[in-house]
């Protein structure tokens, strides 16, 4: 058993990467890949458990397709391993309705979903219930890459900090935990370096890449008296720098802050568009239950499948990433999808003194 944990763990790792290499680009276009590329600073995006599951749920789907097409070409009666694959990936969505059947006490959108997919492999249209299992999750997989996959990336980089830090003690470089950094300390940074804390130098003289925090493409050159952020890299020179904010005060953790909590609209926009999809769940239902013994299981099961749920659950990310492609194109990269739904509102753009213009 622990040889075939191994060689299943490789599988899926080279299946991953298979995944994010190959299929990833195919749903983001060619520009707004390399403007995420260099954001990223040419580090390699990890793929968080979520997404993985993801992938699988999208490969597995494709394997059930298969499947049909081997049964209708050869005969082979493989109608019993395509119903079990089936269920197997409708398994989350029947826990949500238990769920809320147990703790709500009510019944939901999801259970119309459940219900319609059981009928697919149920009843025998395992091609419609397999494609449509993969067009859920390749709706997920969109939703990944436009918003927690960019937001985990710059979260990521800006909460990076060393396990070691030089500071200057008594005249003579000593290196510490970065734990143990203090205020007014002077750390020492070198060719290569992030800063992992806002400061102020007070010797030396370096070339900074500030792209992360202000957007702006050149290196700035800095010495004595100039601030230096965190998340900022030292291109060239040497510096020592008096530290002024730690931790959670810095610039960039609290632009982290920021991008986490556009995952909290995200939630919210996705509870209200449930919100109005389940005012379509006792029509359909009704529905549903008329078109049965009229027409039969075959319209029951259309019925339930034109609910505009599934439209809304597929179409929204296809939507949103038709955006960003179209925005990439014109060298605008997009954060996130709540800047795109408040655009209509805005009337005026202000730029700071960290506000880039590229393009006069």
């Amino acid at each position: 058993p622990h040889v075939v944990a191994e060689r299943l763990a490789a599988f899926d790792g080279h299946y991953q990467h298979f995944f994010q290499t190959r299929i990833n680009p195919l749903l983001i276009n060619r520009s707004r890949s390399e403007q995420l590329a260099v954001l990223a600073a040419g580090r390699e995006q990890r793929i968080g458990e979520a997404e993985k599951a993801i992938n699988r749920h999208i490969g597995i789907g494709v394997g059930a397709v298969t499947t049909v097409g081997i049964a209708l070409l050869t005969g082979l009666p493989l109608a019993p391993l395509v119903i079990a694959t089936g269920f197997y990936l409708t398994m989350p969505l029947f826990r949500i309705c238990w769920q809320i059947a147990v703790q709500e006490r009510r019944l939901s959108v999801a259970h119309l979903l459940a219900l319609y997919f059981t009928g697919m492999w149920l009843g025998g249209y395992y091609t419609i219930g397999a494609i449509g299992m993969i067009l859920l999750g390749l709706a997920q997989k969109v939703m990944v890459i436009c918003e927690n996959s960019m937001r985990d990336n710059l979260v990521n980089i800006f909460g990076q900090q060393p396990l070691q830090v030089w500071v200057l003690v008594d005249g003579v470089e000593t290196e510490i935990e970065f734990a143990n950094l203090r205020v007014d300390d002077i750390l020492v940074l070198d060719v290569g370096q992030m800063a992992p804390i806002d400061g102020v130098i007070v010797q030396g003289m370096a070339s900074i890449d500030e792209h992360m925090l202000t957007g702006e493409a050149q290196p700035v050159e800095k010495g004595s008296g100039d601030p230096v952020l965190a998340a900022t890299i030292v291109l060239s020179g040497r510096i020592q720098v008096r530290v002024e904010k730690t931790g959670s005060e810095t610039t960039a953790a609290k632009i982290g802050e920021v991008l986490n909590r556009n995952e909290e609209y995200r939630l919210a926009t996705e509870q209200k568009a449930i919100a109005i999809a389940e005012k379509s769940l006792a029509p359909m239902l009704a529905a549903g239950a008329v078109a049965l013994p009229l027409v039969g299981p075959s319209a029951m099961f259309a019925m339930l499948g034109s609910n505009f749920t599934m439209n809304m659950v597929a179409l929204r990310p296809l939507t949103i990433l038709n955006f960003f492609n179209t925005a990439s194109q014109a060298g605008i990269l997009i954060k996130d999808a709540e800047a795109l739904e408040r655009l209509n509102a805005i009337t005026t753009i202000v730029f700071d003194k960290t506000g880039t213009l590229t393009l006069a």
